[in-house]
């Protein structure tokens, strides 16, 4: 696993023990370093409402390829569905998983709901659930902070002192 070897800070230091957890975090930092934007591409345009979106198209070109480069896979699993009327509510699980058999200890969990008239809400459900799953997963940002007004200037990566690293 190359990539282990390049996260750690100094390869003279004494080994470090590899757990599941390790290997999942270095895993997940790697694909953190090589997706670091996702751009907006849905648009909504109906009336005086007009927005821009990222879609789950937008987020698993950006994502997809950076975890199956770094060897990983989020498993899901509807857990419970809820229906409100033409509303669905579902709570999705997720297991964070590694090629080398790295499993991440906690299941991961969220919501996501959807509205259709015909039969394609618990679909919207599931998919909205995926998406912020993986969204939230690794910190994407989209480039709109409502705060700011701007798009954020992208900032390089600085690896933190090594006896920080290795305490």
């Amino acid at each position: 696993m190359s990539y282990v070897k390049d996260a750690l800070v100094n390869e003279d230091a004494p080994p470090v023990e590899m757990t599941h957890q390790k290997v999942m975090s270095i895993a997940l930092n790697c694909v953190m370093k090589d997706v670091t934007y996702v751009q907006k591409g849905g648009k909504v345009a109906f009336g005086s409402t007009k927005y821009s979106y990222m879609s789950e198209a937008n987020l698993l070109e950006a994502a997809r390829p950076a975890m199956v480069k770094h060897g990983l896979a989020l498993m899901p699993s509807c857990e419970e569905i809820k229906v409100e009327g033409k509303m669905v509510f579902v709570r999705m699980s997720y297991t964070l998983t590694h090629v080398s058999g790295a499993v991440w200890p906690e299941k991961l969990s969220m919501w996501g709901s959807g509205m259709d008239s015909g039969d394609k809400a618990i679909y919207k459900a599931i998919t909205g659930a995926n998406k912020y799953m993986l969204f939230k997963l690794l910190n994407i940002p989209t480039g709109d902070d409502p705060e700011s007004g701007k798009q954020p200037e992208e900032t390089p990566y600085v690896m933190p002192d090594k006896d920080v690293v290795l305490k």
